[in-house]
C-alpha cells in the first residue's frame, strides 16, 4: 500500500477542500446567528446526515457541535483552521484547529466525508456521525 501524501491532491480533492473551507467560513462567520445554523447545514450537508444530527440532539446524545467537537467557538478560528485530505479513503478529509491560538501544539481534529450528489458536493459524515 503506497504511503499516503496529504500534501498532493488531485483536482477533485482540491475542489472538496475548497468546498469544506467555504462551509467552515460561512458556518464560523454566522456562529452567533442561530437562525442561520440550519440554513447553512442544509446547504452543505446530505439530508441523511442532517437527520442523524437532529435525532442525536433530540435524544441528548449530542450536546456539542460535531463540526468542531466543541460547544463554543471563537470567530478568530477563521484564521487558524486547516482542512487536508485524510489518508484512509477517498473523499475523507480532516478539519483541524489549535486549542490555543498562540501555540499550535494540541489540535482538535474532525474527520469529514464529502460526497457528490445531484446538488453538488455535500458533507455526509462528521466524526462518527454519518448519513445513509
Amino acid at each position: 500500500h503506497s504511503q499516503c501524501n496529504t500534501e498532493t491532491t488531485n483536482q477533485d480533492e482540491q475542489k472538496h477542500i475548497q468546498f469544506l473551507k467555504e462551509f467552515y467560513n460561512e458556518y464560523i462567520s454566522n456562529w452567533n446567528d442561530v437562525s442561520n445554523d440550519m440554513k447553512i447545514l442544509k446547504k452543505y450537508c446530505t439530508k441523511g446526515l442532517l437527520r442523524k444530527i437532529s435525532e442525536m440532539r433530540q435524544s441528548f446524545q449530542l450536546d456539542y457541535d460535531p463540526f468542531f467537537k466543541a460547544q463554543d467557538i471563537p470567530v478568530i478560528l477563521l484564521n487558524h483552521y486547516r482542512v487536508k485530505k485524510y489518508c484512509e479513503k477517498e473523499g475523507l478529509y480532516m478539519f483541524s484547529y489549535p486549542h490555543d491560538f498562540h501555540v499550535e501544539v494540541e489540535l482538535t481534529e474532525v474527520k469529514l466525508e464529502v460526497v457528490s450528489t445531484d446538488e453538488g458536493f455535500k458533507i455526509n459524515r462528521v466524526g462518527r456521525i454519518r448519513g445513509d
